[in-house]
């Protein structure tokens, strides 16, 4: 099941934003909360306050919508080295459409909204990390978001060379429900892609 999670584990997955000295890691331990889920666990339950972003340090897992019939649908895949979490749900402290579940084994570091809040004030040296990891999500949130607001016959293909590993994760169902189409024109668009 891989090493025993550490928040110094978090210098290599963050190094490539700020250098910060090991200790400072070694000292957000009593604000984030380490957790593991096994393959098909709930991560967090439909309708609930999105309380923890959880940073994924091994495993895969997936945002999801309730179908009426059928698999819910998958609208977000987290790989490793990204923050799980309804966002929206996350910063307005609002209950969240979407569940969240592992679709692997899943070792994360949570940190919920309170314990961020405390972090930033009682550990003022790593405001600037924590603005430069705002920045990335935001920065992701946007490229996901622009698949989706480009004509499909832009957006899809965008989609698919931006989230080649995420795309293995999304039945052709997923892909209809996301970009609002039928099965039958996913299945066209994945024809014509080079």
């Amino acid at each position: 099941m891989g090493k025993v999670l550490k928040t110094e584990l978090l210098k290599e997955a963050f190094d490539h934003l700020i250098k910060l000295r090991p200790e400072i890691y070694r000292n957000l331990r009593p604000y984030l909360q380490v957790s593991t889920f096994q393959k098909g666990e709930i991560i967090r339950e439909l309708n609930e306050p999105e309380q923890s972003a959880h940073f994924i340090y091994t495993g895969t897992a997936a945002l999801l919508f309730p179908a009426k019939k059928g698999r819910d649908y998958r609208v977000k895949i987290f790989m490793e080295g990204t923050v799980a979490a309804d966002l929206n749900a996350y910063f307005d402290q609002s209950d969240s459409p979407f569940y969240l579940r592992a679709l692997s084994y899943v070792s994360c570091f949570s940190l919920k909204k309170e314990a961020e809040i405390a972090l930033l004030n009682e550990m003022p040296e790593i405001s600037r990390l924590s603005t430069l990891i705002n920045r990335e999500l935001l920065e992701e949130t946007y490229k996901y978001l622009k698949s989706f607001q480009l004509p499909i016959d832009e957006g899809f293909p965008f989609f698919w060379e931006q989230y080649k590993e995420e795309r293995a994760f999304l039945s052709k169902k997923d892909l209809a429900f996301i970009f609002n189409t039928s099965s039958a024109t996913i299945t066209k668009l994945i024809n014509q892609l080079p």
